[in-house]
């Protein structure tokens, strides 16, 4: 994922934040570019302030819902660490009791 004027490192595929797109690299050197929109780029960036980095990223063809157009989907999987929950309280019942 490209935040600012990050170096690309050729992956598969490349969220480019400044650009506004996302490219996918084909194995023949041929590269799909993808416009996001506005409200996309910013659902991207509220993730990455929570702390959140891409994991992964995953691209399809599939059906339309609406009619039978083919359409190209891509998936944006993000990951960050939370702190485990710690109970302040605990109730134990014993359902073996009658």
């Amino acid at each position: 994922m490209r935040l600012d004027n990050e170096r690309d490192v050729s992956r598969g595929v490349l969220v480019d934040l400044p650009k506004r797109e996302v490219r996918i690299r084909k194995w023949g050197g041929n590269t799909i570019a993808l416009p996001l929109l506005r409200k996309n780029v910013e659902w991207i960036l509220e993730r990455v302030s929570e702390g959140a980095k891409l994991t992964l990223t995953m691209a399809w063809v599939g059906r339309s819902r609406r009619n039978s157009a083919l359409a190209l989907y891509i998936a944006l999987v993000f990951r960050r660490e939370v702190k485990p929950i710690q109970p302040r309280r605990l109730l134990v019942i014993d359902s073996n009791s009658s």
